[in-house]
């Protein structure tokens, strides 16, 4: 992390984008997309754009991400351990939940339900059992997604499961 400099607005970009790619599950593919979402508040910004790739490229040139199929990247468990333990902020994985959140209602809005996901299942338990332990303010939204895919696939037990968590939380938070 040491050849990552601070001072250099690609350098914090790519710790940025280290930090949000170590809240997902390590060695599932990440869709880029998602993940540039994360540190791009403005998507029409050609400024943003560009230093948010040349960010990520940077995390791939230095082999901290791995890139897959032209459209993922991938984390090393090792590197997300380390980096979970060392630079990640206590607010990183609520952007992280925000942005996986937006990600998801876009693909729901055009496939118009939830049996197809955007990003591996893997990723979406992962985010959502690690908000469930921060007891995170977006757990129920999270866990109604969960809950709604694994209703569409037929992964009843799942569903349920998940739902009475969600409504758990919801409830604890609502108190």
């Amino acid at each position: 992390l040491s050849q990552l400099d601070p001072a250099d607005p690609i350098d914090e970009t790519a710790q940025t984008l280290l930090q949000a790619a170590a809240c997902f599950a390590p060695a599932e593919p990440i869709p880029q997309s998602l993940l540039l979402s994360i540190v791009i508040s403005d998507s029409k910004d050609v400024d943003q754009l560009l230093l948010s790739e040349d960010g990520l490229h940077r995390l791939m040139t230095l082999g901290f991400l791995e890139r897959r199929r032209e459209q993922f990247a991938v984390i090393h468990p090792l590197i997300a351990a380390f980096t979970n333990e060392t630079v990640t902020t206590s607010k990183t994985p609520v952007v992280v939940e925000k942005a996986l959140i937006q990600f998801m209602y876009r693909q729901m809005g055009q496939v118009g339900y939830t049996g197809i996901l955007p990003i591996s299942i893997i990723h979406l338990r992962h985010i959502t059992d690690n908000a469930f332990k921060r007891g995170a303010q977006d757990t129920y939204r999270l866990g109604l997604l969960l809950g709604a895919h694994a209703r569409e696939i037929g992964e009843l037990t799942e569903a349920r499961d998940y739902l009475q968590k969600t409504s758990v939380a919801a409830t604890a938070f609502n108190d």
